[in-house]
């Protein structure tokens, strides 16, 4: 009855529903048994294993075996333990970095709603802008992801190549 009494309205808000909630790029989910994880990090201290469980990395499916929701960020945990920085480290940083992503994600999507809602709102939501309004909500994600990345990599740079300026130049002054 909603979709047929609407002009079309439910349709549109639906399709700008998908837009909204599809997965940024689907990574499929692994599951991993308690014995696993002790394999592939040992011991972990009740201090991380709640901030494990906060921040959602492993969910719990009962009879000692979890959900891993992002196997890469799962692999990137044992690669860092493996460069000899402990768990308890990798994941303050992850706690870091994840709060940083929010804010991130939160100016995306502000701006999109400045810049791209607001106005076709103030149209009053003309029918032949949804699929461009569609069309807007689906390039944000690699948009800002495209954006993100490349910023991250010339900040990542800069900060190596002085960290490292400074380490050699403090090495030659030793010697």
């Amino acid at each position: 009855r909603l979709l047929s009494g609407s002009d079309g309205l439910a349709e549109r808000l639906l399709g700008l529903r998908r837009a909204v909630t599809t997965p940024f790029e689907a990574e499929a989910p692994e599951m991993i048994t308690a014995a696993e994880l002790l394999d592939r990090f040992g011991e972990v201290d009740g201090k991380d294993i709640e901030r494990v469980r906060r921040m959602k990395l492993l969910i719990p499916l009962g009879d000692h075996r979890f959900e891993v929701p992002s196997p890469a960020l799962m692999q990137a945990a044992e690669e860092v333990m493996g460069l000899g920085i402990s768990l308890h480290t990798a994941l303050a940083l992850v706690e870091r970095v994840s709060r940083d992503c929010e804010s991130i994600s939160r100016t995306f999507t502000k701006l999109f709603l400045r810049e791209i809602w607001d106005p076709f709102e103030q149209e009053g939501q003309p029918d032949e802008r949804w699929d461009e309004l569609i069309d807007a909500v689906n390039s944000l994600r690699p948009l800002a992801s495209e954006a993100l990345l490349a910023l991250f990599k010339q900040r990542m740079t800069t900060q190596l190549e002085d960290a490292f300026g400074k380490v050699i130049e403090h090495q030659a002054k030793r010697k």
